[in-house]
């Protein structure tokens, strides 16, 4: 766009829909880039066809320079750098930021002075090139106060009816060299020019995005805007990818050029999966079975059952369902297994979804919204979308219709800031079908379910037995609880059987349980026996046997106080434990009452086992102390050879210190010669 004629035209921006630049056109050679030292006497130019007009005709005697400016979408006042003229003939007084109101013709009206709250320290300083958010709350200005460089970047928060005390903008967008000519895109992100270090020369563009409510580090323009020579100044056109700026490429002096960004290439373009989803849920390997009087129905986790072996259901939308094929008693209602479990995911489709008819009529409006419910926290920085027919469009938004009938696959991209030159996308389509306008309406139809075969493969389905059966276990489980509970508790006083004690990572809850077995079958009557027992939760489960036993803390029984004290007398009866003389050596005599103790130690794992060995007065106290304790040692390694824990047994020697009969008989030393065995309840 050759604007220039001979002269520097820079710094373009709209005005009222116009295209409207900066030029020294009056005093030719004069540089764009010491405008913020008073010393160039720029003014503005309508740059429409033919027009050449200048903006600022209406009171350029008021200001000897007349620098950038931009409309605020706020309030339509124009925001713009000048400097007022004073009695020198030569005035190079300091630059500021002014307001006003510009009609359609050029003629600014209401000319103020920008005002700034606590701001007096920027009177002295130059302020110039203002640009305005797309939503009229932040005023960004360049200013020589203090920069590290020849200029920094401010920003101000809008006020009531002024602007906040403007804050310098960090270091990740200030540099030690000089930034300038901000201006924002539709999309809020912030452009400006900076001659600072790793440029490809001179001034180049570069941008920043607000991120966490901080401003991103800056980034140089990775395409063609930026040159060798001097590029700044932009101007974004209402589509955010098309626009104008102003660079020094050719010929050295500056002229104002069109550009368009880049549109994303649309791959990895995914459908936006349609709600709801369907499967088609079944287990093949179970047949119906007459064996047993049971029904099978499915829990689909999302609040939904149906009967059979087989069903299709759709399940409402995105997220995690635990599935299960359960088993119920016919004649009782009651629910006895619970079997063939598995969950299903149905996440985010990872791209945007197109909220759109999917028919419509020749030449109707259709209306397109992205939703980014299913993006998964992925950072959009825009929208943009492909109709299907050619044309392009960019926005959360977009509206448009077809000429033709026919199926359109409507692409909509959204776009990540770029990180160090890359920029990342998502990529949803959507079919849309376009009829005559005397065609009935039409759908493109429910979405297909898909089949799911459970992992489970199960031989002699009459009996329900897994050919994999032997790594599986079947067990009737009864309770959940947060809390670990003792086996004492009252809530166990009517389970008629060994109970199993197990914690689980994954819901980091106890589960108790009874019974265990490889068929299915085996524990029908034991799961109907715990639901007479006043346990209607009781049913049946299955488990990998190894991971069964790894979660395994204890077993054990439920005993009450009359069962406790009626095991222990029965156990204190086989106390006659006998030893070769002077000898830790159990005879094998005693083995027969030894046996009948190892009995009850593995029939309840939750018991342990208190063994006291005693001796007569013969010999001296310490001889007799040492050899009860080898003795009762040695009955706990018989127990410890036959499987129990070591950790299950205490075993104590007390010498001759607590006889129970008189030693001056030899019957009397024979019934102090003795092992005293005693259970011990643990309570938890």
């Amino acid at each position: 766009m050759n604007l220039s004629s001979g002269f520097n035209a820079f710094a373009p921006t709209i005005l009222n829909g116009s295209l409207v630049y900066c030029s020294d056109a009056r005093l030719q050679g004069l540089r764009k880039d010491e405008d913020l030292q008073g010393a160039s006497q720029v003014h503005w130019y309508f740059a429409s066809e033919g027009d050449r007009r200048t903006l600022s005709a209406s009171f350029a005697n008021e200001f000897h320079h007349l620098g950038p400016g931009v409309q605020n979408p706020a309030t339509g006042r124009w925001i713009f750098t000048a400097a007022r003229k004073s009695a020198a003939k030569r005035d190079t007084s300091t630059l500021s930021l002014y307001t006003a109101m510009a009609d359609a013709n050029g003629v600014l009206m209401d000319i103020q002075p920008l005002v700034f709250s606590d701001a007096v320290w920027l009177n002295d300083a130059n302020v110039a090139h203002p640009a305005v958010s797309p939503d009229g709350e932040w005023l960004c200005f360049s200013s020589n106060y203090r920069a590290a460089g020849s200029a920094d970047l401010f920003i101000s928060k809008k006020e009531v009816d002024h602007w906040g005390t403007p804050k310098r903008m960090s270091a990740k967008v200030n540099s030690e060299s000089g930034e300038y000519f901000p201006t924002f895109a539709p999309n809020g992100w912030l452009y400006f020019a900076s001659d600072r270090k790793g440029g490809k020369g001179g001034y180049d563009l570069y941008f920043s995005y607000l991120l966490g409510g901080e401003w991103s580090s800056a980034q140089r323009l990775e395409n063609d805007l930026n040159s060798p020579s001097d590029d700044y100044g932009m101007a974004f056109l209402s589509d955010g990818m098309s626009g104008y700026f102003s660079s020094d490429r050719e010929g050295g002096m500056g002229d104002i050029f069109a550009f368009e960004l880049a549109y994303p290439d649309f791959d990895r373009c995914k459908p936006a999966l349609p709600e709801p989803v369907c499967y088609l849920i079944e287990e093949t390997a179970i047949q119906h079975s007459d064996t047993l009087p049971v029904y099978y129905e499915w829990d689909f986790g999302d609040g939904a059952t149906a009967r059979g072996l087989s069903n299709e259901h759709c399940f409402p939308g995105i997220g995690e369902y635990d599935v299960a094929l359960n088993i119920y008693d016919t004649l009782t209602g009651a629910h006895f297994a619970r079997v063939s479990e598995l969950q299903i995911s149905i996440l985010p489709a990872g791209v945007p979804f197109i909220q759109a008819p999917d028919t419509v009529r020749i030449n109707e409006a259709v209306y397109f919204a992205a939703d980014t419910a299913e993006l998964n926290g992925f950072l959009t920085e825009g929208f943009y979308w492909k109709s299907g027919d050619g044309r392009k469009f960019k926005g959360v938004e977009a509206a448009w219709g077809y000429p033709a009938p026919g199926v359109y696959e409507v692409a909509l991209a959204a776009m990540a800031p770029p990180v160090r030159g890359f920029r990342d996308h998502r990529c949803g389509v959507q079919q849309i079908v376009v009829i005559d306008p005397d065609e009935p309406g039409i759908a493109l139809g429910e979405p297909e379910a898909q089949k799911i075969q459970l992992p489970r493969v199960l031989s002699e389905v009459e009996e329900h037995v897994r050919i994999d059966g032997d790594d599986r276990v079947y067990f009737i489980e009864f309770h959940q609880s947060q809390w670990q509970l003792a086996l004492s508790d009252p809530y166990f006083k009517d389970v008629p059987f060994e109970i199993v004690e197990r914690f689980q990572n994954h819901d980091s809850l106890y589960h108790y349980s009874v019974g265990e077995a490889r068929r299915i079958t085996e524990l029908y009557s034991v799961q109907r026996e715990m639901t007479a027992a006043g346990y209607p939760e009781a049913i049946v489960m299955e488990e990998a046997i190894e991971q069964f036993k790894e979660d395994t803390r204890k077993r054990g029984s439920y005993y009450t106080d009359e069962e406790k004290l009626q095991m222990n007398r029965y156990i204190g009866q086989l106390s006659d434990i006998r030893f070769d003389v002077n000898s830790k050596a159990i005879r094998k005599e005693s083995t027969r009452n030894l046996e009948k103790i190892l009995q009850i130690l593995q029939m309840d794992e939750s018991l342990m086992l208190q063994i006291s060995a005693h001796t007569d007065d013969r010999g001296t106290d310490e001889y007799n102390l040492e050899l009860s304790e080898n003795r009762a040692n040695a009955v706990v390694q018989y127990f410890v050879e036959s499987g129990i824990e070591s950790g299950r047994l205490q075993a104590r020697g007390f010498g001759n210190r607590l006889p129970i009969a008189d030693n001056q008989s030899e019957k009397g030393r024979a019934r102090n010669r003795r092992v005293e065995f005693r259970l011990i309840f643990i309570e938890k």
